[in-house]
């Protein structure tokens, strides 16, 4: 008796000597051979002769039940291969033996099929994650549909698990592990010839056989293409190297770069509109960057945008190896402006700054001079000092190489730097230029009072605009007319250090006495 097979898959190929299959043939084996998993047969629609895969197809009891062929279940519902690729709708058909999906109901031919006889039985996913979902998996593969409601998931399910079951009876389902694939024998070498071991991560190999062809090595062969480091220490390098390597090639007491772009900024830069804060011309500044590192000095005489030069400066600064602070005493720094205050954070700033190289306190003078002589033009170029203070805080003060802990730190190297430019004269021990003396507005005083008590403005209850000093302040008053308070500007601190700097704020009349000029200027001859 002839036995009859259907095709439940298309089975397309190329090779001679091969059926195509669609959906719905029928055919009659005429050898089978198990255990290539092919067979030849011979389709009774065409009468066409070839092998094809025993897989695809599954035994009828008589011609009839083809003409009767027809999908256990149809519907609509939404596919994806993973979970991370985009939801498609498609026609999904479950047959006698697979999962089959199109992309509209008139087409013929499916987009893609999945044997039940290699699929493990559906597992629900709780209702409460995705109530409308299910996945069949392969031993290799899953799919996930998306029904229309929970109940259609529930027939769908209760459906696909019955073929499965049909599909496996007597067979047992083993889930197979994916072994990574072997290295790639060479044809040019025997089987017994082994390859000599070659270390991955240098760039070239020490010990080659000479026996063995080319072709069969550069396939072994590994190269490890690292991108080149800048070197700090090359002969004429300026920006990314330590300032002291710096002036030692410039043979200055200072980099060339940081004096000639301050000279510059004086000269054309202090009134100029968002100074240090608008960027100049990228390509001009990395035309200046490689004029310095290949040595050469450059004064800006032709410069006509003052923002070039700023920037380059700023850029230097920022590509510095190390902290101006340096490693040794940065956590000093931070612990002082987080633990001290008033004249005690004063004091210890200035006696950390005289423990660090003296090229680096050379560099904090100098800029710290030039913020200040900035911040006084503030009206013309709209940048105050504490916009300046932000804008040097972290670029001077930061360490190289750590973010956790600097983006924490940046409000206090911020405050550092505010100490250091607004008593640059008190710390550096430098007497005022003339472009500062000149900017800063002498008031009409009408005497001068000595500090009694101490008058902490700090913390949580600082006022605006008040003054804060200890005992034996000298203090110039120019108004007297509130019956509480004066309103004036210290002159001289209790060590006799002259505070020309200070600004102007009120302060209690309770806490001073008027003191003569006579009197002061014996005070100043016999203590200080």
């Amino acid at each position: 008796m002839t036995q009859y097979y259907c095709s439940h898959h298309n089975f397309k190929t190329k090779k001679k000597g091969h059926l195509k299959l669609k959906i719905g043939d029928t055919l009659t084996i005429v050898e089978d051979n198990g255990n290539l998993g092919y067979c030849l047969g011979k389709i009774v629609q065409s009468q066409e002769t070839g092998l094809f895969p025993r897989s695809y197809v599954h035994k009828i009891e008589s011609l009839e039940q083809v003409s009767v062929y027809k999908a256990l279940k149809q519907g609509v519902m939404s596919k994806r291969r993973t979970k991370y690729k985009p939801w498609k709708k498609r026609i999904v058909k479950l047959y006698n033996s697979s999962l089959s999906w199109f992309k509209n109901e008139n087409s013929n031919e499916p987009l893609g099929a999945v044997l039940l006889q290699k699929c493990f039985p559906i597992i629900a996913i709780s209702k409460q994650k995705s109530p409308k979902r299910f996945i069949l998996k392969s031993n290799k593969k899953e799919w996930e549909f998306r029904c229309k409601s929970t109940s259609e998931r529930e027939v769908w399910i209760e459906t696909i698990n019955k073929q499965i079951k049909s599909c496996n009876e007597g067979t047992q389902v083993k889930k197979t592990k994916i072994v990574p694939l072997k290295r790639r024998r060479s044809l040019f070498r025997k089987k017994t010839q082994i390859l000599p071991k070659i270390n991955r991560v240098q760039s070239s190999v020490s010990v080659i056989d000479g026996s063995m062809p080319k072709r069969s090595l550069k396939r072994h062969m590994t190269f490890r293409f690292q991108k080149k480091k800048i070197d700090p220490f090359e002969t004429t390098r300026r920006f990314a190297t330590p300032v002291e390597l710096v002036a030692q090639r410039d043979k200055a007491e200072v980099p060339k770069i940081l004096t000639n772009s301050v000279i510059y900024i004086k000269k054309n830069g202090l009134q100029e509109t968002g100074i240090f804060r608008l960027s100049g011309n990228k390509n001009t500044i990395d035309q200046y960057k490689k004029e310095f590192d290949s040595g050469i000095e450059i004064n800006f005489e032709n410069e006509k945008n003052v923002h070039n030069v700023s920037g380059l400066l700023k850029q230097w600064f920022r590509e510095l190896p190390e902290s101006l602070l340096t490693k040794k005493l940065y956590l000093e720094f931070i612990n002082a402006s987080e633990n001290l205050q008033g004249n005690k954070l004063l004091d210890k700033i200035k006696d950390l700054i005289t423990q660090l190289p003296k090229i680096n306190i050379r560099i904090f003078e100098i800029i710290s001079e030039l913020i200040f002589e900035v911040g006084q033009y503030e009206e013309e170029n709209k940048m105050s000092l504490n916009n300046l203070n932000l804008l040097f805080g972290p670029t001077l003060c930061s360490r190289r190489g750590v973010y956790s802990e600097d983006v924490t730190n940046m409000v206090k190297e911020c405050a550092i730097m505010k100490i250091l430019v607004e008593n640059f004269q008190y710390i550096f021990e430098k007497p005022l230029s003339v472009t500062i003396r000149e900017k800063i507005e002498i008031e009409d005083e009408k005497y001068k009072v000595i500090a009694t008590q101490i008058y902490s403005n700090q913390g949580e209850e600082k006022k605006d605009n008040h003054l804060h000093f200890s005992d034996g302040y000298i203090i110039s008053v120019i108004n007297d007319n509130d019956p509480d308070l004066f309103y004036g500007r210290i002159l001289f601190d209790e060590k006799g250090a002259i505070n020309e700097l200070s600004p102007l704020g009120y302060f209690p009349k309770n806490l001073v006495e008027k003191i003569s000029d006579d009197e002061l200027e014996l005070l100043l001859n016999e203590e200080f």
